[in-house]
């Protein structure tokens, strides 16, 4: 089957590489395209990497695309869109937007020609302004203008319903407008100056949208923060997609950062530093030296344990149960790195301000989210998955069993009444708290 770079397929696979760069060109044939041939898969990722080179303006030395291709391909088409509508007249928008209409005026900006709908489709998805372009011409004004007159598009209605897509659409479209360079790369893979952008996004919401309607919300913390985190995690910088290697992290940041030209010093608030902020700085330095103390004799106390620990080591062996706990300079290295997750996207210096009385855009939901996010990156998990299975005696360990005990070399039948937590190691599992299960009679 001879496939060229406008056939339906390498149209298809362009598609969704642009609705999720993270995934793997690769994979996604595979996925979309289960029925045909070796040779033909072949012949629709060869359509698929000639076109990212041309758009790239590169030649791939070997291989297909990787992610981070992915990436710059997507931020790339995403910029020329944004070019494309910028430079249109509003006189030049029909009355009535069809998706035709936007095909053909994106038709001599990609280097590559767009003969299916749903391309266009996807890239105006990413664009915010839905997927048939109904509010393609309200982003083009957006982009051309200088000053920031409120737009002419509702956040709020005349009896005071709130249009909350809107809103978040105005502010996804303000973060990829912004030109600080909030993401930064180092050598622990990638610094983020989340609550600086977040700071930002609100003072511009505040200039494009009229005061009395954004009041009807309320607190906008939340809003922003999801906006933010969508944006991050699309392009690889934040969540699930985020690589675990920090060079590969340090990598897209320093793309992210050339190919959406975040060329603009950030700007941070300075904390205040009035009386009040100051008595309150000299209280916690006097409540960390008591800290540090009892810090001391809880050392003292943990090297005495540690051989009460070795004890119950007989029960806790076989299955999934380790044989020995993890080392002190483990724990001192894993609580480094999480320390590093945290400090990567809210910063301790923001934290901190927090803590004295300053007021910043941060909302519980999300830094829980991120706590959370970077306590899996070290292995936290629930546990056990069934409702009901069998536990042996060398499993027991892991567990409060409620009013029974497994007997050496028996096994159990048990439900689950509450999931435990536990940091997973290989196949090891330490319980920071145990599952509670009941025997099945």
């Amino acid at each position: 089957m001879p496939l060229t770079n406008e056939s339906y397929e390498v149209n298809q696979l362009v598609s969704n590489i642009i609705a999720d760069p993270s995934k793997s060109s690769q994979d996604l044939v595979k996925e979309l395209f289960p029925d045909l041939s070796f040779s033909d898969q072949v012949e629709i990722l060869s359509g698929f990497r000639d076109i990212v080179e041309k758009t790239l303006n590169t030649k791939l030395t070997s291989g297909l695309p990787n992610r981070i291709h992915n990436l710059r391909f997507c931020w790339r088409i995403l910029r020329l869109a944004d070019n494309a509508l910028r430079l249109t007249k509003a006189g030049d928008f029909p009355r009535r937007i069809t998706i035709e209409f936007l095909k053909e005026l994106f038709r001599d900006v990609f280097p590559f020609s767009v003969e299916d709908t749903f391309i266009i489709e996807r890239i105006l998805e990413k664009l915010g302004v839905e997927s048939n372009g109904a509010y393609a011409k309200h982003y083009s004004t957006f982009l051309k203008a200088s000053s920031k007159p409120p737009l002419n598009m509702q956040i709020c209605g005349q009896e005071g319903d709130l249009y909350i897509n809107n809103l978040r659409r105005i502010i996804y479209w303000i973060i990829r407008r912004n030109r600080y360079k909030y993401v930064e790369e180092s050598n622990e893979g990638r610094i983020i100056h989340f609550l600086a952008l977040a700071d930002d996004v609100l003072e511009e919401l505040r200039k494009w949208c009229r005061e009395s309607d954004l009041q009807l919300y309320g607190d906008l913390t939340e809003e922003i923060e999801n906006q933010i985190n969508s944006w991050l995690e699309y392009s690889c910088l934040d969540g699930d997609s985020l690589p675990s290697n920090p060079v590969d992290q340090a990598e897209i940041a320093k793309a992210f950062v050339k190919e959406n030209t975040l060329n603009a010093k950030i700007r941070f608030q300075v904390v205040s530093e009035d009386p009040i902020t100051s008595a309150k700085v000299i209280e916690l330095e006097s409540e960390i030296s008591r800290y540090v103390e009892d810090i001391r004799r809880i050392e003292s106390e943990n090297a005495e344990l540690k051989n009460q620990i070795t004890g119950y080591s007989d029960k806790l062996k076989g299955g999934e149960i380790p044989s020995s706990h993890p080392s002190d300079s483990d724990l001192d290295r894993d609580f480094l790195e999480y320390l590093k997750i945290i400090d990567s996207k809210y910063s301790f210096d923001a934290l901190r301000s927090i803590q004295l009385g300053e007021e910043k855009p941060i909302s519980m939901k999300n830094f829980v989210s991120h706590f959370f996010f970077g306590l899996r990156k070290k292995g936290l998990v629930t546990y056990p998955s069934e409702t009901e299975f069998a536990l042996s005696y060398e499993q027991s360990g892991l567990y409060s069993c409620l009013d029974f005990e497994v007997p050496p070399g028996k096994v159990l039948n048990v439900s689950t009444q509450k999931q435990g937590w536990a940091i997973k190691r290989g196949g090891n599992l330490f319980p920071i708290r145990k599952a509670i299960v009941k025997l099945i009679k």
